[in-house]
């Protein structure tokens, strides 16, 4: 981990592979980016499971197929406005058909059938974390 920017407003940090990894464990929904070939670049929510370090998505048979081979782009976040801090992180690869357990359970909140189980194989992954400044309340007592 390190840091980025600091000032009187508070810190921002990049975050390691392995906090980025935990962060994403924690989650259920995320953003895939994609783009076909002669089309503008597509951003979708999608429910996910990390296996691993690959995202694991399920996809209609038709869209599978012209995902597959693709490089895309995986990117999931927290905020708390109030407390201006929170998280993103950002997965960078290619989609390709899922190795591992065929019977991976992906819970998918959209209607439809997507029976296909697509796998993210990151290339790189990053991750940033912004938090305010210490807040310092004074043990000085005034009447």
């Amino acid at each position: 981990m390190g840091v980025l920017a600091e000032d009187d407003n508070g810190k921002f940090e990049e975050l390691d592979r392995a906090e980025c990894l935990q962060l994403l464990g924690g989650e259920s929904i995320g953003r895939l980016a994609t783009c076909v070939d002669g089309e503008a670049p597509e951003v979708v929510p999608v429910n996910f499971v990390l296996d691993g370090e690959f995202v694991v998505i399920r996809s209609a048979p038709r869209r599978a197929q012209d995902l597959r081979s693709r490089p895309a782009s995986f990117e999931v976040d927290r905020f708390d406005h109030s407390r201006k801090l929170g998280w993103s992180v950002l997965i960078r690869g290619w989609l390709a058909p899922n190795s591992g357990d065929p019977e991976t359970e992906v819970s998918v909140w959209a209607p439809g059938d997507r029976p296909v189980l697509l796998q993210l194989e990151p290339e790189q992954i990053t991750g940033r974390r912004i938090s305010p400044a210490p807040y310092y309340v004074s043990d000085v007592g005034y009447l």
